[in-house]
Order: C-alpha cells, then sequence, then structure tokens
C-alpha cells in the first residue's frame, strides 16, 4: 500500500486528487497538510510517506475557524518543503500538482516549466509536475505517467 501525502491547501482539487488516484492506484492511504507548516510537521512525524503530491503555492499555516488569515501566502511554498526534505537528507519521490502556468513573487515571475527544470536539476527524487484543472481530464494522464516513473505495479492499469 502506497502511503501519500497530498500538501494541498484547495478541499476540491485535494478532493479530486484523491478521487481519481482511487480509481487508478491498487491500494493507497492519504494524508493531507493544508499548509507549508503543517506539511513540513507531516513529513517530520512518525509515517513514512511512499509519495508526496505538493502544491507549489501555500499558506504559511493552516485556515482554523479561528483564525481569520493563513499566514502571508507563500507563492514558491512548495519549493521550500523540497528544499527543507533536501537538507535533511529525505528524498520521498514528488510530484508537483498546480493550477498555475507561472508564478509571481513580486517582480519576479517565473514559468512552471523552468520551475519544473530547476527542480528536476536540484532534485534526483523529483518526478515532475501535473497542471491541474478541474475543467479538463488532461492533468490525470500526466499524475499516472508520473506515478508510473516509481510505482508502476502500484497502477491498476
Amino acid at each position: 500500500m502506497l502511503r501519500i501525502l497530498i500538501i494541498e491547501d484547495d478541499p476540491d482539487k485535494f478532493r479530486g486528487l484523491v478521487s481519481y488516484l482511487g480509481e487508478v492506484l491498487r491500494s493507497a492511504e492519504y494524508h493531507q497538510a493544508r499548509s507549508l507548516n503543517s506539511g513540513l510537521k507531516r513529513l517530520e512525524g512518525t509515517v513514512k510517506f511512499d509519495l508526496l503530491l505538493l502544491d507549489m503555492s501555500l499558506p504559511t499555516f493552516d485556515v482554523g475557524r479561528r483564525l481569520s488569515g493563513a499566514g502571508a501566502p507563500q507563492t514558491f511554498g512548495g519549493q521550500d518543503v523540497l528544499d527543507v526534505l533536501d537538507a535533511e537528507s529525505e528524498t520521498i519521490p514528488t510530484i508537483l500538482v498546480t493550477r498555475y502556468g507561472r508564478f509571481a513573487d513580486g517582480p519576479k515571475t517565473v514559468e512552471l516549466t523552468e520551475i519544473d527544470r530547476q527542480l528536476a536539476r536540484k532534485y534526483e527524487w523529483y518526478l515532475g509536475y501535473v497542471h491541474y484543472s478541474a475543467m479538463t481530464d488532461a492533468w490525470k494522464k500526466q499524475l499516472v505517467e508520473l506515478i508510473g516513473k516509481k510505482f508502476k505495479k502500484e497502477l491498476k492499469t
């Protein structure tokens, strides 16, 4: 059984991912973190994950009933997670799953394809990216292909 951590703040996107993964994987256990900090805490916990699905833009903290916000949004929060994993010599196969084709942080704008190239050069355990859209199914093929790179036997087809 694959243990998958999904660091994703959008509940609809999280449900879409889990629903589709349930269709294509033989057996999986899903864990969610909704922010940069909760994702890092889950990764430092006792559960060892086989696969990480990671959003690029993340809030700093989880939004709760008592909180009016989620801290400063981190445009490159997903990359921050990968940097921490790398610093701690953790190598969890990772797929970036994002709705955006470009990311802006102040005057700096970076295309998703450039981020993909940078991550692939920096982390040997980075598998690639999926450009997620609730409006089309193209992301599903991308996701299965990337999962198949490391976990082909776990796929139903």
